[in-house]
């Protein structure tokens, strides 16, 4: 975010030094005046929109006051706070750095007071999905193509940045997200509401969710029974959903996996579900949360259209090291009526 920043400042002002320097050379000290406010606008603006895909991609949060946030607080850092700082290093060696540090807490009390005013405001820290990626890409190269140019031809940039916000309305959220402990589920209805395991644990998965699938802090409702307006059915053994035409089951105790493995395309259970005791659904079990880690699922109509784990994914990183077995696998058994006698290799 910081190279962002200033890689876009320099860019700008590439552009714009020589316009604003000849106009302030018109005189009248109003116009350094005037110039002052409009480099801080205009720093506050650029850094900002330099730095939003990525607080968009990594945090999934826009704020769209920052520019107000900063007009208040860049000036309050630089007459007070900066200035106070070096004043009171210069004083150390006396003994009197007290007489700079204290007016500097000031600023920074009032900078606090303006962060936590603007943060309060209707709309601040809007909930944004992260980008695809191909999109965050062409966002990226287009960014860079656009600053780093020197030509006309630099305007070419603003197609990949143009297509890369129009990715943000194609963003595909999993349906389903299992953490890799014992129970933590995240399930998002086909309303658009998000249904989520109760409890306070793991506080920092469940705000890492609630900011991956754009929600706001009040938006997820407590896996119960009743819960999504009537679409989720829930009883002492397991909660049970059809998503898409896909019937999930999150079974809660063993008993339950007679019915659910009936009668589930997808199971999610907190304990080791047997190996072919449910043949009939896909499940993830203790034993895939343990080897796997935290889970994502999407849905298709009528069917799982993929699922991913942190596990898998990080396996196909170009830096993990592959462990391959020394055993050699045996080859299938030989179809039906092959004649030939095919002895395995153990």
């Amino acid at each position: 975010m910081s190279f962002a920043a200033v890689l876009a400042l320099v860019s700008i002002y590439e552009l714009t030094s020589r316009p604003m320097t000849a106009w302030r050379r018109q005189g009248g000290w109003w116009r350094g005046f005037l110039l002052y406010l409009a480099g801080l606008a205009l720093s506050s603006l650029i850094a900002g929109l330099a730095t939003a895909p990525f607080a968009i991609e990594n945090f999934n949060r826009f704020n769209p006051y920052g520019l107000a946030s900063n007009m208040l607080a860049v000036p309050i850092s630089g007459v007070l706070v900066m200035p106070a700082a070096l004043i009171g290093v210069l004083l150390m060696p006396l003994g009197l750095e007290h007489l700079a540090l204290v007016p500097m807490g000031w600023g920074v009390d009032l900078i606090n007071v303006v962060a936590v005013e603007v943060a309060g405001w209707q709309g601040a820290g809007i909930a944004v999905p992260s980008f695809p990626p191909w999109g965050f890409a062409l966002l990226v190269l287009g960014g860079l193509w656009l600053l780093l140019m020197k030509t006309r031809w630099r305007l070419l940039g603003l197609i990949g940045i143009g297509y890369a916000l129009l990715s943000l309305s194609q963003a595909r959220l999993p349906d389903l997200l299992i953490d890799g402990g014992p129970g933590l589920v995240a399930l998002r209805l086909e309303t658009g509401r998000v249904v989520m395991t109760p409890g306070l644990r793991e506080p920092v998965t469940r705000e890492a969710w609630r900011r991956h699938l754009a929600l706001e802090e009040d938006e997820a409702e407590p896996l119960a029974d009743g819960a999504g307006e009537g679409a989720l059915a829930c009883d002492a053994l397991s909660c049970r959903a059809v998503v898409k035409g896909v019937e999930i089951a999150l079974a809660q105790r063993p008993e339950a996996l007679i019915e659910d493995c009936a009668k589930a395309t997808l199971l999610i259970a907190p304990f080791l579900v047997p190996k072919d005791s449910c043949d009939g659904a896909q499940v993830i079990d203790r034993l895939s949360r343990l080897k796997l880690g935290p889970h994502a699922v999407w849905l298709g109509e009528g069917k799982i259209e993929r699922i991913e784990s942190v596990g898998e994914r990080t396996r196909q990183r170009p830096w993990t090291v592959q462990r391959t077995s020394s055993r050699r696998a045996k080859p299938p058994p030989p179809a039906d009526g092959d004649e030939s006698d095919g002895e395995a290799e153990g």
